[in-house]
């Protein structure tokens, strides 16, 4: 294939429902013939590896490669080894982006020639979820941020407004980036996301966010965004905390405004730890709670100071819990 102007990197495990109308819509992109889509199979034991053969072997610009499975963050690294095109677009095996995605999102970053954009996206519902169960699960942000920023700077408004958003499904990535500043996935872990998104944002000079939802995506019951697997969430999102710390250790000349943005960051982490303690069994909450005390005091001791609802829960996690059931019935209350 000639000259790569885009690679869509998309992780493959046990998807052989959805992995055709994922690749798909990569086909369907109206400058297709500029992109390679790269299929990690990350040890599918379902019929996935057949569809990704089928489809290496009708298209030039369709590659793939095989892991034993270690999970959605190698996966995506070993789509960063390879990848050929200027800019990086990460896609997962069962969503899917419209047709004029790719052309709009690789014009924008060319003509303002920028290093990140970031975007919208909305979500549908697989037929083997109970939507009444499940909150509709839309990627729109509060507010319209209509200049081009150091990202930062954006990362400070956002953080004020609450619309940082971890998925990197929403970023258009210049690769150059990646590779100057050696941001890969953190293997091993889920929620890695929120380490990548957030470091990808900090090392971004040039960035835009835009409006258009230029992806879809599939909430279904067996995925991980809808799994309960409150523990490994927990062991996940601890270690995240602890890679972000040491992450903001070497930023430089950091304002006032930058301060509250890194303590909302880090409250935030700690924040998704708590919710998740608090849905586990008596047992397990004990078990997690002496965890998540420790991780406070890696909080504290490196200057952050933690919110005052985290304190109360920390003093009385029994009270919290309680607290935040009864707060939740409320807002199902309100919303009905």
């Amino acid at each position: 294939m000639g000259n790569v102007k885009i690679s869509v990197i998309v992780p493959v495990y046990n998807v052989e429902n959805y992995l055709e109308d994922c690749i798909e819509s990569v086909i369907s992109q109206k400058n297709f013939q500029d992109i390679e889509l790269i299929l990690i199979d990350d040890g599918s034991t379902d019929q996935s590896s057949k569809i990704i053969k089928k489809y290496t072997e009708s298209y030039t610009n369709i590659l793939g490669y095989y892991q034993e499975n270690a999970g959605q963050s190698k996966a995506r690294n070993k789509g960063i080894q390879h990848a050929k095109g200027e800019y990086i677009y990460f896609l997962d095996s069962d969503d899917l982006i419209p047709d004029l995605a790719m052309k709009h999102l690789y014009n924008l970053a060319v003509k303002e020639d920028l290093e990140l954009i970031l975007f919208e996206g909305k979500s549908f519902f697989d037929k083997s979820v109970d939507n009444m169960k499940i909150g509709n699960m839309n990627y729109e942000r509060n507010k319209v941020y209509d200049k081009t920023l150091n990202g930062q700077d954006l990362f400070i408004e956002m953080t004020v407004n609450k619309d940082f958003y971890a998925s990197p499904c929403l970023q258009f990535i210049k690769k150059k980036v990646l590779l100057e500043n050696s941001i890969y996935f953190l293997e091993g872990i889920i929620h890695e996301d929120e380490l990548f998104s957030y470091q990808l944002l900090m090392k971004s000079r040039k960035v835009k966010c835009i409006k258009d939802k230029l992806f879809y995506r599939r909430i279904r019951l067996d995925s991980t965004i809808t799994s309960l697997n409150y523990e490994r969430r927990i062991e996940s999102l601890t270690k995240v905390i602890q890679k972000t710390i040491e992450f903001n250790s070497d930023l430089k000349e950091i304002t006032v405004e930058m301060d509250n943005a890194l303590n909302s960051r880090v409250n935030h982490l700690l924040g998704q730890c708590i919710i998740y303690c608090t849905k586990m069994s008596l047992n397990d909450r004990r078990k997690h709670y002496v965890q998540l005390k420790n991780i406070r005091f890696i909080i504290i001791n490196n200057g952050y100071s933690i919110y005052r609802k985290y304190i109360f829960y920390f003093k009385h996690p029994e009270i919290y819990r309680i607290s935040q059931k009864i707060l939740n019935i409320i807002r199902k209350i309100k919303k009905s």
